[in-house]
C-alpha cells in the first residue's frame, strides 16, 4: 500500500503543477491586451496558490480536515479543468478531470485526506 501512496502523492504534485498551468493558461486568453494578459495569469496563478497554500498544504496553519479539505480540492481541481476549458483545451480538461478524479479517489482510500 506504501508504494500506492507515493505514486498518489506524485501524481497530486503533478496535478497541482497543471491546476497552476490551467489558470495561467485561462488569465493569459481573457483579453487581447498584451500587459494586462500577462498581469490577469500572474494574478489568477498567485490567488490560486494563496488560497491551496492557505487551506490545503501539509503545513498549513488552517488546514482544512477530512470533508471539507476534500470539497476544497474538488472545487480547485474543477475550477482548474473549467479554465482548461475556458482556455481552448478540452481533451486537456477531461484528462486533467479523470487524473484529479483518480487521485482524489485514492487519497480518500489510502487515508490521505
Amino acid at each position: 500500500m506504501a508504494i500506492v501512496v507515493i505514486i498518489n502523492q506524485a501524481l497530486a504534485f503533478s496535478l497541482e503543477l497543471a491546476l497552476l498551468a490551467a489558470f495561467g493558461m485561462y488569465g493569459y486568453q481573457i483579453t487581447g491586451h498584451p500587459v494586462i494578459r500577462w498581469v490577469l495569469a500572474i494574478v489568477i496563478v498567485a490567488a490560486a496558490v494563496a488560497l491551496w497554500g492557505r487551506f490545503a498544504a501539509p503545513n498549513a496553519a488552517a488546514r482544512l480536515h477530512m470533508s471539507a479539505l476534500l470539497a476544497f480540492k474538488i472545487a480547485m481541481f474543477g475550477a482548474g479543468a473549467g479554465a482548461f476549458l475556458g482556455a481552448g483545451r478540452p481533451v486537456v480538461a477531461i484528462v486533467f478531470a479523470v487524473l484529479v478524479a483518480i487521485h482524489l479517489s485514492l487519497a480518500v482510500a489510502t487515508g490521505q485526506i
